[in-house]
């Protein structure tokens, strides 16, 4: 089946077929065909194929007669991608003019008056479907619209998701839910302007869009202090660099004759000695780009998660410095199932105290994961060879059960908030920040709708959940001393508010 507009049915008088030029339009005095840039394809159970074209239409066609059934001009530019609910009585349309619609398939013999928007079309040339140009599933019609980009969208796609997933978002479907029906499905749309949206598919005219700022902040680089380690995070490896010794500062001179205090510079380090040094490249082997990463503050373990598993390494000095890896082994350590869930944010405890690490999971947990001990008895080391280090899981927090009642009253939040557990079924993503005190009795987690909540690392239970920010996190860190956090957003937000009291 080709789909093209041929110049000559609109002189003919049939404005049902698509005709060349825009709104179906032929050009005067031309019989050549006007061929249409297709860009998107969908096609339906029914066999009824949807298109996306450069005229800004929705066109529906039927499959077995390859004939044209009607067309909507839905956008006043390219369509560029199309998306249909599994109930195939809803398809979604986008494209350049960065503009999402939803057009609603109506029942057989629906009037041609229903309303404003609704659209009934003609029989197509060439013999279409029956009945007064109506497919065997009815008609369609445009129902509703939104610009919540600001870029020429370049996709959609539905997303299913399940009752124990997002409780939230059932309990706003008032319909009742087919038997055996467990999922509930959102739209997604993709621009250039870096954001992801969502939509309700059922109650598509209903609930504005949530607007998930760009991709979350994740850091590409952390720093352990002793030994002095860099590491850095590239698509699907890391680099594990061991830096020279501190420089030492030098006086040159005051910034003026008042008695300020002297301007201080530091000596750049030589390439040939004393500098910085590449310890070692780490390929990891991910079947997708590296999410989030973080080195322990001793230097002693190194973790990191793409979209599919977490993995932990384990560093140890070799005798030989001369050895591969810069005089660093590089060991996995085995985590239990649950723990190698793809992560959004890792953080070790701080140097001195218990090896941990804690892992914010896309399901919306934190594990704390006890790491194995850092040195082994020279005794040993030859049977500890023989078996990989093992990590267990101490404890798990759940971030989205602890911050269910920040959304107790309803609401979407801001729309420069992530989409939280009031809009769309408390998705978790993305975790906006994690962070440890530098005592290691607190643990702070930012999430869902600008929630943060603070544990205790004592008690392994929930501590506080602070008041939520107007605008969207992107930083969140604990003071040195007294026990404080500080959290930092966009539009000049962020605030430093006390934990309560130290540590016991």
């Amino acid at each position: 089946m080709t789909l093209q507009r041929r110049g000559t049915a609109s002189r003919s008088g049939d404005a049902s077929a698509p005709a060349g030029g825009r709104g179906g339009k032929a050009g005067s005095g031309s019989s050549a065909a006007v061929k249409v840039v297709v860009w998107a394809l969908q096609a339906l159970s029914d066999g009824t194929v949807v298109s996306g074209d450069n005229e800004g239409f929705v066109r529906f066609w039927d499959g077995p007669s390859c004939a044209y059934a009607c067309g909507v001009e839905t956008h006043t530019a390219d369509v560029l991608c199309l998306a249909s609910a599994s109930s195939e009585t809803s398809v979604f349309a986008s494209g350049i003019d960065h503009k999402v619609v939803c057009l609603n398939r109506l029942g057989v013999g629906a009037a041609e008056s229903e309303g404003a928007g609704h659209y009934s079309p003609a029989a197509p040339a060439g013999g279409g479907p029956a009945g007064g140009g109506q497919m065997a599933g009815g008609v369609w019609n445009l129902a509703h619209a939104y610009r919540a980009h600001q870029l020429d969208v370049r996709g959609l796609c539905i997303a299913q998701l399940s009752k124990a997933r997002a409780p939230e978002f059932h309990a706003i479907e008032r319909k009742p839910a087919v038997t055996g029906n467990t999922t509930r499905e959102i739209l997604v749309s993709g621009g250039l302007d870096t954001k992801l949206c969502t939509y309700h598919v059922r109650r598509f005219s209903e609930h504005r869009p949530k607007r998930i700022w760009p991709f979350p902040y994740h850091a590409v680089a952390s720093i352990a202090a002793a030994p002095r380690l860099l590491l850095v995070m590239h698509r699907t490896e890391l680099q594990l660099w061991k830096l020279g010794p501190r420089p030492s500062p030098r006086r040159q001179g005051t910034l003026g004759g008042d008695g300020a205090a002297p301007a201080m510079t530091f000596a750049r380090q030589n390439r040939d000695g004393g500098g910085h040094s590449l310890a070692a490249s780490l390929k990891l082997g991910c079947a997708t780009a590296l999410v989030c990463s973080a080195v322990a503050p001793l230097g002693h373990a190194v973790a990191a998660s793409d979209g599919r598993r977490l993995r932990l390494l384990r560093l140890s000095q070799k005798t030989d410095p001369a050895a591969a890896r810069g005089g660093l082994e590089v060991e996995r350590v085995v985590l239990p199932d649950e723990a190698a869930e793809p992560c959004q944010r890792l953080a070790f405890a701080p140097g001195g105290g218990e090896a941990r690490l804690f892992a914010a999971t896309n399901a919306g947990k934190i594990h704390v994961i006890a790491l194995p001990p850092v040195a082994v008895a020279s005794a040993a080391v030859a049977a500890a060879k023989q078996e990989k280090p093992h990590a267990v899981i101490e404890h798990t927090f759940d971030f989205l059960r602890d911050a269910a009642p920040l959304f107790a009253g309803g609401g979407g939040g801001d729309q420069d908030g992530l989409v939280d557990p009031g809009g769309l079924g408390g998705l978790a993503l993305p975790f906006a920040g994690l962070t440890v005190s530098g005592d290691g009795a607190w643990l702070a987690a930012a999430g869902a709708g600008n929630s943060v909540l603070v544990y205790s690392l004592d008690s392994m239970a929930l501590h506080w959940r602070l008041p939520r920010p107007a605008s969207r996190l992107t930083a969140l860190a604990f003071h040195p001393a007294p026990p404080a956090i500080g959290t930092g957003g966009g539009r000049g937000g962020g605030g430093a508010l006390g934990t309560g009291g130290g540590r016991g």
